[in-house]
């Protein structure tokens, strides 16, 4: 069975919380539930971004 919540990471806006909570939501913060890495292929070159809350992300292009 699910839980009967809505998971948040705890960096989410405290004014968007409180108004899924007015809404009757139950919110439950957590810490951060995933990351991402980004590869921009452009004319100009390729860029990487790895998520900086991760300490050990990484982005690998070749």
């Amino acid at each position: 069975m699910l839980p009967d919540e809505i998971r948040v990471e705890k960096a989410l806006n405290i004014d968007t919380v409180k108004k899924l909570e007015s809404m009757g939501h139950t919110v439950s913060p957590k810490s951060a539930m995933g990351s991402t890495q980004s590869i921009m292929i452009t004319p100009n070159g390729v860029y990487g971004s790895s998520d900086p809350r991760i300490v050990d992300a990484a982005v690998v292009g070749y």
